[in-house]
């Protein structure tokens, strides 16, 4: 009876094994895990032009100065030019040769990083125009020296690049700009090309067109007249004094025509803060009112 009942007991005991028991084995668990590479650095490199050149003196502005509505500032010509020689990041980024911190359009944080804060191309050009205003271009003023617009962009350009302590006196652009030696401050501006003591293409060219901009003539531009004012002036202008009967007829089409352009022109004047003076309006309908009689020319 025990030889037949042992197997029994045998296999008893396995399946006893096999539901726990108090038998242990080894349990191996494959654990997948996904590793992250870190973000990549990204750095922001400026165009060349942008690059502080050796020789730069920044110079924090007097505690004392006036900015008036009659002072000359930078035009939307100087701007443009700023903007394309410095490029735009709106975040802030190392200088590695002016050694400070810098975003927008060049514009510089000496005591940071602009607290990490980014900006918009608009808010850029904002800072730009007001930082031009307050902290660079009273060093051109200072010079005492009467320049016209594309002598004072070109050297708003310059200063920003290199500091406004660059037109102190016993510098070579400052002396001879105080002197009114323009050829021999344009002349100094053109050596202002080294960064870490090396030649630098972008400078190169920076330096070149803001020289070529301060020798560049100014070109007023025309009054503003529409070409149907012109055509009716030259058109009464060459029948003026004559009384044939194509005389006659000229001005009896051209006059209803004039004679309601000056009558607009007066009534928007009118109805406009500073009307006369927009759109040339006052010298437009001076030439109406001569030609119909309504005002007579001086002699």
């Amino acid at each position: 009876m025990f030889r037949r009942l042992a197997p029994v007991g045998v296999l008893l005991a396995v399946l006893l094994a096999g539901c726990g028991g108090h038998s242990s084995r080894t349990v191996t668990r494959t654990v997948t895990t996904t590793v992250t590479a870190p973000a990549p650095t990204i750095t922001y490199v400026p165009p060349e032009s942008s690059v502080t050149p050796d020789g730069a003196r920044p110079q924090a502005p007097p505690s004392t100065f006036s900015l008036t509505p009659s002072s000359m500032h930078v035009s939307a010509k100087g701007l443009a030019l700023i903007e394309g020689f410095e490029g735009f990041d709106g975040c802030p980024y190392w200088d590695v040769y002016g050694k400070v911190w810098s975003r927008g359009f060049g514009e510089t944080d000496w005591s940071g990083d602009f607290g990490g804060v980014c900006i918009s191309r608009a808010e850029a050009e904002a800072n730009l125009r007001r930082k031009l205003a307050v902290d660079f271009e009273w060093a051109i003023r200072d010079l005492g020296v009467a320049l016209n617009q594309n002598q004072w962009d070109a050297l708003c350009s310059f200063v920003w690049n290199l500091g406004v302590g660059i037109l102190d006196q016993g510098t070579p652009v400052g002396d001879a700009l105080r002197a009114r030696d323009f050829h021999a401050a344009t002349q100094a501006m053109l050596g202002y090309v080294y960064a870490g003591g090396v030649v630098l293409p972008g400078l190169v060219t920076r330096r070149q067109e803001e020289v070529a901009l301060f020798d560049a003539p100014v070109v007023k531009p025309r009054p503003y007249v529409p070409a149907d004012e012109l055509r009716w002036r030259k058109e009464w202008d060459q029948v003026s004094g004559k009384h044939t009967v194509h005389a006659k007829s000229v001005r009896a089409r051209l006059r209803p025509l004039m004679l309601k352009r000056a009558h607009v022109i007066e009534y928007r004047a009118h109805n406009e803060r500073d009307g006369w003076y927009r759109l040339n309006r006052q010298a437009r309908h001076y030439e109406l009112a001569v030609r119909l009689g309504l005002v007579k020319a001086p002699r």
